[in-house]
């Protein structure tokens, strides 16, 4: 019974002394704007934030309420976004031929190389034929396809259904549709268009330019060029102003670079790339992290390149909150002993809106060392008191057990 109770009271003592709470401390803080109402908001990471985290991964942010309470927030980031519009074609002219054909021109005033229709009709469950000619007059009309079956063009979840009519590849001013309405009525074509796929580009943040240095050598046949932020920043995207001559491909190996306390210098390489005359001088980079960076470039027997510009972009991230009218919020940053949060709000992503209102904060203020420790009410069982008791019980029981235990062995040598 002792030895069970004794075993319980180590478990404690370990908690309270092997696994002390850290003391979450910050080096920066800032107010957030006043909340018009209650709801989810984005505070986008711009430079003036990011450069004062110290965290390769953002873990030390927090966000604290006007009583100190630590807000669950979810960190987001701007992606690439596929595209996918419906582009209507102008019908020309639309004939219905009670019992015989139902017949649509179709005007295509570019003239682009296409090889489908995408027809949007009224529901039905219909089983018609259909052929398809083309023209650059509007007069004089050559064959396309024949006997194409449209069939069954129904949807279940709403009244009006789409069908993809697939053809030879051709790029006519005219089409002409006609379908063969002899065994039925006529079908109700509300439109006929296609669809067009574009990508929309993140957006990036533009960061402080950097200060650029850079050095040739004739014997390596090699430029460097070091470029150095007055922070550490993540870095996506990288843009190059280059002089030299008319054409030029350039290999190129980008470096992040340490120094330790004795000034000595440590480059890891990051990425290669190349850089092309004919090309937009704009390099897209696996995120690296640091504030100062090192490019070399090979140059081979050729006239040395002149970088006389570098701006650097980050990805777009943002914290997402739910914030209440009738509080005051302050965003805290800078610990590098900080962990990610774990927060519940993750499990409910999905109710986050798409459309979120915009916080900003306000200007930054350092913290004081003796201000920089975020309070938290500590528990009676973290008080001193607690602690110096329930280490001199488990002190008092541990020499008693040892008590009886070498009793226990005088008796067992008798």
């Amino acid at each position: 019974m002792i030895r069970k109770l004794i075993k319980r009271l180590c478990i404690v003592w370990l908690g309270v002394f092997v696994f002390p709470a850290q003391a979450q401390y910050y080096n920066w803080s800032a107010a957030l704007d006043s909340v018009s109402q209650d709801g989810f908001y984005k505070l986008i990471l711009n430079p003036t934030i990011t450069d004062k985290i110290t965290t390769m991964n953002y873990a030390d942010l927090r966000i604290y309420d006007q009583h100190k309470s630590e807000v669950a927030y979810l960190l987001q980031e701007e992606w690439n976004n596929d595209k996918t519009l419906f582009q209507e074609y102008t019908v020309l002219s639309k004939e219905n031929s009670p019992e015989r054909f139902t017949k649509l021109i179709i005007h295509n005033p570019r003239k682009n190389n296409i090889d489908n229709f995408s027809l949007v009709v009224k529901n039905n469950n219909a089983y018609k034929t259909a052929k398809l000619s083309g023209s650059d007059d509007n007069q004089n009309w050559y064959f396309i396809t024949d006997d194409y079956q449209l069939s069954l063009m129904y949807d279940q979840q709403g009244v009006v259904n789409e069908k993809r009519m697939s053809f030879p590849l051709s790029n006519y001013e005219y089409y002409k549709l006609e379908v063969n309405d002899s065994a039925s009525a006529p079908l109700n074509i509300l439109k006929v268009g296609y669809y067009t796929t574009s990508v929309e580009t993140a957006k990036q943040i533009l960061l402080p330019l950097p200060v650029v240095h850079q050095a040739d050598s004739l014997k390596t046949k090699q430029t460097f060029v070091e470029f150095e932020f007055k922070a550490n920043f993540h870095v996506h995207t990288l843009h190059f102003s280059i002089n030299g001559p008319k054409f030029y491909k350039r290999k190129a190996i980008l470096y992040t670079v340490t120094r330790d306390a004795k000034m000595r210098v440590e480059l890891s390489e990051q990425f290669r790339f190349d850089l092309i005359s004919s090309g937009p001088h704009t390099v897209s980079i696996p995120e690296v992290y640091g504030k100062d960076f090192l490019i070399r470039i090979e140059n081979e027997d050729n006239e040395s390149l002149r970088i006389n510009s570098i701006q650097a972009f980050q990805t777009t991230r943002y914290l997402v909150s739910y914030l209440e009218r009738n509080n005051h919020y302050t965003l805290c940053v800078g610990n590098k002993k900080a962990s990610l949060p774990i927060y519940d709000l993750a499990s409910f992503s999905d109710s986050i809106p798409s459309a979120l209102a915009e916080i900003k904060p306000l200007p930054f203020e350092f913290i004081k060392k003796q201000e920089a420790k975020v309070e938290v009410k500590e528990s009676w069982f973290k008080s001193k008191i607690w602690i110096w008791s329930a280490l001199a019980i488990v002190l008092g029981l541990l020499g008693l057990i040892s008590y009886r235990m070498i009793k226990d062995m005088e008796k067992k040598d008798n």
